[in-house]
């Protein structure tokens, strides 16, 4: 990133908002919190909906670690996101199956329908 790029993770929620996907999300009722860099947010999917706010969550299902830069790279595919989490420069904690949820929820569009992300990264 060069120094005079202007960004704050917080504004990954309105992406996140953006991306929403509310049919993955039907029958979904989980909280994330993301650790970006030395921000925190949360996003509360329930049942069809997305609600973001500031701030750690009570009681998270996951929890994202990663710093802006790495968390905007896995975005770009599956692959991407399979060799960051293999590299460690996103970490994961929490159930496995609310990691794949959140992954059906929020995937950008181009690489919402492929293989589960756990094929991804066995691939990486």
């Amino acid at each position: 990133r060069n120094r005079n790029d202007y960004f704050h993770p917080r504004w990954l929620l309105m992406g996140m908002k953006t991306a929403f996907d509310p049919d993955a999300a039907a029958d979904v009722s989980e909280t994330y919190e993301f650790r970006i860099g030395d921000e925190i947010f949360s996003v509360q999917v329930e049942n069809g909906r997305v609600d973001g706010f500031d701030g750690p969550a009570s009681n998270p299902d996951l929890i994202v670690h990663s710093e802006p830069e790495d968390f905007l790279r896995a975005g770009d595919s599956r692959e991407a996101l399979a060799k960051a989490l293999k590299k460690g420069t996103i970490r994961v904690e929490g159930d496995p199956e609310a990691r794949e949820h959140c992954m059906a929820i929020f995937s950008p569009v181009f690489f919402r329908s492929t293989a589960p992300l756990a094929v991804a990264e066995a691939a990486a």
